[in-house]
């Protein structure tokens, strides 16, 4: 089994984009950890998921914002997993290439790997010069009990180059107003942080000017 597995909140383009990618990988089972609240502790209603992707319900009862999102990422051990399964560790934005699966498979004979993507913000015009580098990949054998620490948060991992893509802040204005107010990230809520989205989104602010080309791309487009 592929079991690629995400903190879920509001991120259907990102579900949508998963699905068609991987469609016809054998074993490849998304799952949406699903909390009962935002990182900030505001109630949210049981969402609706695109068909083909099972739900985790996670009750985020921790006393801080950055103790319920670990907690939420944390419930990816309550699946049902064979020790060889392969887990694939990302945000609901953090999207694995299909393509990249046998050098993942390869890597992760040996224990736990970070998985490098290229980053764009904003859209899919602007992209950064460094790869983002926080998504994971791990046999279930190598599941540690705090994988939103010791994987997410431990950059002295092997690595496997050019594995994906993350798009933040991809949507409108609107949708970069919702994120802000809900995620773990409180020091971000302010009216700079989101002039400084809307000038990268508008101008680049010293990104590269390479848009995102390929199947992605195109998926994202038919979207």
């Amino acid at each position: 089994m592929i079991w690629d597995v995400f903190p879920y909140w509001c991120e259907a383009w990102a579900v949508r984009a998963r699905l068609r990618l991987w469609a016809g990988v054998d074993g490849y089972a998304p799952v949406a950890l699903v909390g009962d609240r935002t990182h900030r502790g505001a109630p949210l209603p049981a969402p609706e998921l695109p068909e083909g992707v099972q739900a985790v319900a996670v009750t985020l009862d921790a006393g801080g914002n950055w103790e319920r999102e670990q907690q939420q990422r944390d419930a990816v051990r309550s699946l049902p997993m064979a020790a060889d399964d392969l887990l694939l560790l990302c945000d609901a934005d953090e999207l694995v290439d299909p393509s990249a699966l046998p050098a993942i498979r390869a890597a992760t004979e040996s224990g736990p790997v970070k998985l490098r993507m290229a980053l764009y913000c904003a859209g899919t015009r602007w992209r950064h010069r460094d790869p983002w580098r926080h998504a994971a990949a791990c046999r279930a054998r190598d599941l540690p009990d705090r994988p939103s620490e010791r994987l997410r948060l431990n950059f002295g991992l092997p690595k496997v180059d050019a594995a994906g893509w993350h798009l933040t802040y991809l949507g409108s204005d609107d949708d970069v107003d919702a994120k802000l107010s809900a995620f773990a990230h409180e020091e971000c809520d302010t009216a700079e942080y989101r002039a400084a989205v809307a000038r990268l989104r508008a101008e680049g602010s010293g990104w590269l000017d390479e848009p995102l080309t390929g199947p992605l791309a195109d998926l994202l487009v038919a979207a």
